[in-house]
């Protein structure tokens, strides 16, 4: 039963098909436009005739697109051929010749037009704009006899329109005189070579960047190498003075307990060398703390040397950073603003000192 059915809907679908007139693209013109304005369609335009490129083509009402072409015109990348040109190398009708007219011309990067127009200072809609319409008809035996249309809000405006297979011409008058022609099809072609271009710049330009980070993420990398020991993992101490092991073991020197004291650290990079280095230690000279101010050396800089080290921070300001790193931590301050603090803390080994001092401070009660 349910083959009978398909079968009985394919029938009734098949007649219903047969019965409906074909579709045809119908044209008004029976001649091609094979171009105008002193150009070809399909042929290279002499650079002589053309002149300035035109990078703000949006601010030119005429070179608006019609409302019959539903293309969106992509941007031209940066550094690309902008494809509109002032086009002084025009050849206008008879009827035009000797008015005050701007011409443009689009072009691709073959330098093959895909439309070229002129505006002219002509207003109101007279026997020259009558002359093209009837030129026009009668050179590309468009059918019947079309009158112009009107055109936007105002009555004394009028719009023709030939269209001959994927290339049309379309004449304005009212406030200006245009004469537009364009091909269609190359426009369309341009239209996907151009999105293509600006696809290969945005993935060029995105590699490059990505590349450019990962670059930049190794130096700041490298830089906090230079100055903290361990790994992303592990901070093992910095300014070459580590933690969980002695302070300069073999020093008969006596250096304060608990308390801040100035050390002078050997083989400090290059970008430490304006600064001063506070260490505290323990009673066993275990470092509790490693603090040093420094001048002339860049917060950003050192902060994205952390970040590239030790990952995101569990505070950041633009004054202020911290970094977890297991039991320790790495602070990062701005003083002002050419002076940065860097403070690297043992949290365990703050933690004893801190018992210790209490265990000091409540002796004896």
């Amino acid at each position: 039963m349910l083959r009978q059915l398909r079968q009985a809907y394919a029938i009734s679908l098949a007649l219903t098909l047969a019965a409906l007139p074909s579709l045809a693209i119908t044209n008004n013109a029976g001649l091609p436009v094979a171009g105008g304005l002193g150009i070809k369609f399909g042929k290279v335009v002499a650079p002589s005739s053309v002149a300035a490129e035109i990078a703000s083509h949006q601010d030119i009402q005429a070179l608006q697109l019609p409302d019959n072409i539903a293309v969106t015109l992509p941007p031209t990348e940066p550094g690309g051929q902008h494809p509109w040109r002032l086009f002084p190398g025009v050849v206008h009708p008879h009827p035009l010749r000797g008015l005050n007219a701007k011409s443009y011309i689009m072009l691709n990067r073959q330098q093959l037009p895909l439309r070229a127009l002129t505006v002219v200072n002509k207003m109101g809609c007279d026997e020259t704009f009558e002359w093209v319409v009837e030129t026009l008809t009668k050179k590309y035996q468009v059918d019947g006899k079309p009158e112009p249309a009107t055109r936007g809000k105002s009555s004394g405006s009028k719009h023709f329109r030939v269209i001959s297979a994927d290339r049309q011409i379309d004449a304005y008058c009212g406030d200006q005189f245009v004469l537009d022609y364009i091909d269609q099809r190359a426009l369309k072609t341009w239209v996907k070579e151009q999105t293509r271009r600006n696809e290969q710049y945005n993935r060029y330009q995105n590699e490059t960047h990505n590349r450019n980070l990962v670059l930049q993420r190794r130096r700041s990398a490298r830089f906090a190498d230079s100055f903290t020991m361990g790994d992303r993992f592990k901070l093992l101490g910095a300014f070459n003075v580590a933690f969980g092991t002695p302070f300069a073991r073999h020093s008969k020197q006596q250096f304060p307990v608990d308390v801040p004291f100035y050390a002078v650290l050997p083989q400090l990079p290059e970008a430490f060398a304006n600064g001063d280095i506070q260490l505290v230690i323990s009673p066993e000279r275990i470092p509790i703390l490693i603090r040093g101010q420094f001048r002339e050396v860049d917060f950003d800089t050192v902060r994205e040397a952390l970040l590239a080290k030790y990952g995101t921070a569990i505070k950041s300001t633009n004054r202020h950073v911290i970094h977890q790193i297991s039991d320790r931590h790495a602070i990062l301050k701005r003083l002002s603003k050419d002076t940065i603090e860097i403070a690297f803390i043992d949290t365990r080994e703050k933690e004893r000192q801190r018992q210790r001092l209490w265990a000091a401070e409540s002796e004896g009660l």
